[in-house]
């Protein structure tokens, strides 16, 4: 995760097609789904190659906060494509990992 590293390094990590979340939304709350899919089309609808949101690392505080999908509140990674598929008019595709970097947990979609 090249980018972590940046940020773990000092550099300023800014870059259209990737996103940092210290934790995932609670995806049970309207308030919390309108922001990950705001989130999630920002990165689907800007010009280029796929995006990521990396979710449990913290870019201003530049740690890791231990993250993975099942903070979320939902059953399976299916929901989130259910979510998109509902709310979203440009459908696109999503796709959720849980891995373990640095031996910290993140989730990135």
């Amino acid at each position: 995760m090249s980018y972590i590293d940046q940020g773990l390094g000092g550099q300023e990590i800014e870059n259209p097609k990737c996103d940092f979340k210290a934790k995932w939304n609670d995806l049970q709350t309207s308030k919390d789904i309108n922001e990950f899919l705001k989130d999630t089309s920002a990165i689907a609808n800007t010009f280029g190659l796929d995006g990521f949101i990396i979710i449990g690392y913290d870019s201003k505080k530049k740690c890791y906060t231990q993250a993975s999908f099942s903070n979320c509140n939902l059953k399976d990674t299916s929901y989130i494509s259910d979510l998109v598929n509902k709310k979203i008019d440009r459908l696109f595709d999503i796709a959720v990992y849980d891995l373990i970097i640095n031996g910290n947990k993140i989730s990135v979609d």
